[in-house]
């Protein structure tokens, strides 16, 4: 009986198996290690940040050749012929990093795969 003639209630947890998060009795808690660099908790997360970094530069390049071009060819007089060469160069650049990007991609993908077999 508890105090004031009340019957006492055995508060602890039922034996079985330990919550979820929690460790087993006797057993310490592995410590949190960082993960290794490239190695994330959501496996497309590289992937979409590779892709979103390629449209970027992509984009880039067009536009500030676009520009420059702008600019050279208000300076001369002639802002089409400078606006359409800078946007062709630009594309041009553009391409060029778009593809020797992807060639990697893949080399590093084709790598990981044999290390992994």
């Amino acid at each position: 009986m508890g105090r004031r003639g009340e019957p006492t209630v055995d508060k602890r947890p039922e034996a079985g198996p330990p919550a979820e998060g929690q460790q087993p009795e006797g057993r310490k808690p592995e410590p949190l290690r960082p993960k290794p660099p490239g190695e994330t908790s959501r496996p497309n997360q590289n992937s979409w940040r590779r892709v979103a970094g390629i449209g970027f530069d992509f984009a880039g390049a067009v536009g500030g050749f676009a520009f420059v071009g702008f600019w050279i060819g208000r300076h001369y007089g002639s802002e089409r012929w400078g606006v359409l060469v800078g946007a062709v160069l630009g594309l041009i650049g553009g391409l060029y990093n778009l593809v020797r990007q992807a060639l990697r991609a893949s080399r590093e993908m084709n790598e990981a795969d044999e290390r992994h077999d």
